[in-house]
């Protein structure tokens, strides 16, 4: 279920820069991540202790619909999903797979 059109534009006032993203059939509303909460995940991947949970903050940081308690539900459910939506959005972030590179 998709948040209605009204839900939609408040969270573009609030956030700006909003995607829907959906897999194994649910949806959710992202933003784009900022500096630092990229640098965070970046500093949690290094770190073998909180490794396993860098993909979840990520996407816990991103997630402006629905609410945090139904994302904790989403996730209970479909844990690996916070994995799938993280990729999504670390090309957000300019993580891309083909950097150009030229001799100058």
């Amino acid at each position: 279920m998709r948040p209605d059109e009204q839900t939609l534009e408040r969270l573009r006032a609030e956030h700006g820069e909003v995607y829907w993203v959906e897999a194994a059939g649910v949806g959710l509303v992202v933003r784009p991540p900022r500096r630092a909460e990229y640098r965070r995940f970046r500093a949690m991947t290094l770190d073998p202790e909180r490794r396993g949970d860098a993909t979840e903050r990520l996407v816990r940081d991103c997630v402006v619909w629905p609410s945090p308690e139904e994302l904790d539900r989403i996730l209970e459910t479909r844990p690996a999903l916070a994995d799938a939506v993280a990729s999504r959005l670390l090309e957000l972030a300019g993580a891309v797979e083909e950097v150009q590179l030229k001799k100058l």
